[in-house]
C-alpha cells in the first residue's frame, strides 16, 4: 500500500494548470517570508522548495508591509522575535494589506507545547503560531493546513 500524496503534492483539479498558480513549473504556491534573518530564510526555503513552494523574502519597504509577489501569495510566514513589542502591529498591517491570506508566526517566546492554532495565535492575530526553533515536520504540517493543494 502506498502513502497518499501530501496536500501540496496532490494533482491539481482537472482544468487547472499543473504548473500551479504562478505558471512556473513545479511551483504549487508562493509564500511570503517576512522579517526573517538570512539563515532562517535559507532554511525555510530549503524546507519548502521540495514541496513545490516558492519562498519570497523581499526587503522591508520603508514605512510599509512587504508586498506579496505579483503572481499572488498563498501564505505569509512572519518571524516574530518579540511579539508583544512590535510584532502585533506588523501582523495587523500585513493582514490589512493582504486580507484572506493566512499568516503563520514563528517566535522563540512561544513554548512548543502551545496549541499552534489556539488562544495565542488568536491573540496575535495570526492563523498559526509555532515555537522557534521548530522542526521541518511541524512547519510543513502548519503550511499544509493553509496552502491549497
Amino acid at each position: 500500500m502506498t502513502a497518499a500524496p501530501s496536500p501540496v503534492h496532490a494533482a491539481p483539479p482537472s482544468g487547472e494548470d499543473p504548473a500551479g498558480p504562478s505558471g512556473a513549473p513545479g511551483v504549487a504556491a508562493h509564500v511570503l517570508l517576512v522579517d526573517a534573518d538570512p539563515l532562517l530564510a535559507r532554511l525555510i526555503e530549503e524546507w519548502l522548495a521540495p514541496e513545490g513552494l516558492a519562498v519570497h523574502t523581499p526587503p522591508p519597504p520603508a514605512g510599509g508591509a512587504p508586498q506579496p509577489p505579483r503572481s499572488g501569495c498563498s501564505l505569509v510566514i512572519v518571524d516574530l522575535p518579540y511579539p508583544r513589542r512590535c510584532g502585533v502591529d506588523s501582523i495587523r498591517e500585513i493582514a490589512s494589506r493582504h486580507p484572506g491570506i493566512p499568516i503563520i508566526a514563528l517566535s522563540p517566546t512561544v513554548f512548543a507545547s502551545v496549541d499552534s492554532c489556539g488562544t495565542v495565535s488568536r491573540a496575535l492575530g495570526v492563523d498559526c503560531v509555532l515555537a522557534k526553533p521548530t522542526s521541518r515536520e511541524r512547519l510543513l504540517d502548519a503550511v499544509r493546513r493553509f496552502v491549497p493543494a
